[in-house]
């Protein structure tokens, strides 16, 4: 976004101050977010990724359509592929709410950047990438969560049996 400092825009109903919209489009204006894409790939914690993904996700609904186009896939390809690069021991600490919560706003986020079918199919992949993660765990409680999760992507993937195969 050269020379565009409006990285979100006011829209009735979602958010009443006007500061907390400057103060994002100064973050963005001064580099901020296109530094947490480019820090992205090179993180070794999880935490410290959601953390960063939190802040990325906060203002979903009030991007301006350009940088949802341009940067915002840029960040949501690096969470991806950061994700299915994840091992299965740095998965044990997470809490299953914050990964459900972290996954929620992804998936508000994929909705902006996406069409509904092709953000239908990157949850899907990055969900499984996250069950197969946790199926590689020593903690048969994380097994269990990643069997649960597997069973509902099964139900909720909206595709037909004869599309996945």
């Amino acid at each position: 976004m050269e020379g565009d400092e409006h990285y979100v825009v006011h829209r009735f109903g979602r958010c009443f101050s006007s500061t907390y919209l400057d103060l994002v489009n100064q973050f963005g204006a001064k580099g901020g977010f296109k530094q947490i894409i480019e820090l992205t790939p090179k993180l070794n914690s999880l935490e410290f990724l959601l953390v960063l993904f939190e802040l990325m996700t906060a203002p979903t609904n009030l991007y301006h359509r350009l940088f949802v186009r341009s940067e915002i896939k840029d960040f949501v390809e690096a969470v991806t592929g950061y994700v299915q690069s994840v091992s299965g021991e740095q998965l044990q600490g997470l809490r299953k709410e914050r990964l459900d919560a972290a996954l929620t706003a992804l998936e508000d986020l994929l909705a902006r950047v996406y069409t509904n079918r092709h953000k239908a199919t990157v949850f899907t992949e990055l969900k499984v990438s996250f069950a197969i993660c946790l199926l590689k765990t020593d903690k048969l409680e994380r097994r269990i969560q990643a069997v649960r999760m597997i069973g509902d992507i099964c139900k909720t993937s909206g595709f037909s049996y004869e599309e996945i195969i």
